[in-house]
């Protein structure tokens, strides 16, 4: 390859020769080029929550989301519901529990953040799986939501939640849900 009047040769093992053009013989000048790195590197950075999350994803935000929510669900008809989201191995998961006695359970996995306030999971019970899109307000304190069956992912139902404080997190059957 030319370089206005130069010649630039790589060499192997990661230096770089510069040789003037054919014309103007002078000897070499020799560049040093470090060698890449074998292994790539992760940047971390603590989470707050004693987990470390990499530090250019959006883990730490959806991190925040985590905790009780209480709010209703649409089955046949609106009903109590329960929503429990963990932070749990650098993932958002959870759990929830639905029905006039919170007796019918099931789990929340992929979790992701497509956008900011916006949490998306597949949801599983014994009725089926689907779909669950949650919008939060900015401070995480409330959710509106819907969620669709797989074998119908047109029709979609509501669901709702608040943040629960610490005293009521521990005073519904929810704690056990999917565990």
């Amino acid at each position: 390859m030319l370089l206005g009047s130069a010649l630039l040769l790589v060499v192997a093992c990661g230096e770089a020769t510069v040789e003037p053009a054919r014309s103007a013989p002078q000897p070499p000048t020799v560049v040093s080029v470090p060698e890449p790195s074998p292994e790539p590197v992760d940047v971390v950075e603590e989470d707050g929550k004693g987990q470390e999350a990499p530090a250019d994803s959006a883990a730490p935000r959806l991190a925040s989301y985590a905790g009780w929510f209480k709010g209703e669900l649409m089955t046949d008809e609106m009903v109590p519901a329960v929503t429990r989201l963990r932070w749990k191995g650098g993932a958002l998961i959870g759990e929830y529990s639905f029905g006039y006695e919170l007796d019918e359970r099931g789990t929340l996995r992929d979790c992701s953040e497509p956008e900011p306030g916006i949490v998306r999971c597949e949801w599983r019970d014994e009725y089926g799986t689907g779909a669950l899109k949650l919008s939060f307000t900015s401070d995480t304190s409330s959710f509106d939501g819907e969620w669709s069956q797989d074998s119908e992912p047109e029709l979609s139902h509501p669901w709702t939640g608040v943040r629960m404080d610490e005293a009521e997190q521990g005073s519904d059957d929810a704690e056990s849900a999917g565990d």
